[in-house]
């Protein structure tokens, strides 16, 4: 039995993809995207009909491959009128 042609890598180092094929490439670091949201809430009742509620929420984002601005408030520019803002009025 012959032995095997040696392989020949080409001189860019980037290996032709046969037709029809795909490539995928993961680094070896690859952290997981994550989302975390939390919630606090804290109620007082000062009366019988009269009931304080005080709350937060949070949201973090970690490792995200795209900076989406989850944390960022979505406010109406303070040159609109914000009573006109709705495009369906």
């Amino acid at each position: 039995m012959p032995a095997a042609a040696p392989f020949n890598a080409p001189s860019s180092g980037q290996l032709q993809v046969p037709n029809g094929a795909s490539t995928y490439y993961s680094p070896v670091y690859t952290p997981t995207e994550h989302v975390d949201q939390w919630n606090l809430t804290v109620e007082h009742v000062l009366k019988n009909d009269v009931k304080v509620s005080l709350g937060y929420i949070g949201t973090k984002g970690s490792d995200l491959a795209w900076d989406p601005g989850i944390n960022e408030a979505n406010v109406c520019p303070p040159t609109e009128n914000i009573v006109n803002a709705d495009p369906r009025v």
